[in-house]
């Protein structure tokens, strides 16, 4: 993953497989978030799902996403299932705000906080191939 992953332009039958794949990845090996190019996909997209109850409702697809936002700060424990098994100390924001799209294409702004701030911020540097900035 040395490249910037690439914009989804199409939002088809085939994007809705590979998200529901990514999940699948995601939830096999006890992640909250995975992003594409993680599986082999250099696609803008990340899944991710911090409910320690795993419900789906929960779950959350960010297509093409963009930083809008940030800020207050935390520190914890990072982990990354491109490096199972390796977790290290990290500051992150508290807050972020992200505008993305959805599996339909529809934009969209929401603001998360704690394990899904990190969640975000980690999977977002994924997607600009900055993996070794996570850990």
């Amino acid at each position: 993953m040395t490249q910037k992953a690439k914009k989804v332009i199409k939002f088809n039958k085939n994007l809705e497989r590979l998200v529901d794949d990514m999940f699948y990845a995601m939830y096999e090996h006890g992640g909250v978030g995975l992003a594409a190019p993680q599986i082999g996909f250099s696609k803008q997209i990340f899944v991710i799902n911090c409910d320690t109850e795993r419900l789906t409702t929960s779950e959350m697809v960010f297509i093409n996403p963009k930083i809008i936002s940030y800020n207050g700060k935390q520190d914890g424990q990072e982990g990354c299932l491109s490096f199972p098994g390796m977790f290290v100390e990290r500051s992150r924001p508290e807050t972020v705000t992200v505008e993305a799209q959805d599996i339909h294409g529809k934009k969209f702004t929401i603001t998360v906080n704690g394990l899904a701030a990190r969640a975000v911020l980690h999977e977002t540097e994924h997607l600009l191939a900055k993996e070794f900035d996570s850990l």
